[in-house]
């Protein structure tokens, strides 16, 4: 059972390495795609940047604010806070970096 667990974490380790290096990629591509287009005719990109801004900042608002109360309490509750800590303190022992103060 250990060795299938093992296994198991190296795939879904190397699945998530694939799916970042494709990520990646797609980014460079896209890069490559909208810097001739940005020197061509930067008024017009800058306009269609500002609108995708504005639209992904209207998402965020509504997405922020159709979050349902029972989420907000636990995302901002104090136990959240000290679990966080808790995690981050055994982070640390794990990677030998918890220090005695």
């Amino acid at each position: 059972t250990h060795q299938n667990q093992d296994k198991k974490q190296k795939q879904q380790h190397n699945h998530h390495r694939i799916v970042v290096m494709a990520r990646k990629y797609f980014h460079l591509i896209a890069v490559f795609l909208f810097i001739p287009v940005t020197f061509e005719s930067c008024t017009t990109m800058s306009f269609s940047y500002a609108i995708a801004i504005a639209l992904l900042l209207l998402l965020e608002s509504l997405r922020c604010c159709y979050t349902t109360t029972t989420t907000k309490t636990m995302m901002t509750s104090p136990m959240m806070h000290v679990h966080h800590q808790e995690e981050k303190t055994k982070n640390d022992k794990v990677d030998g970096l918890y220090e005695n103060k």
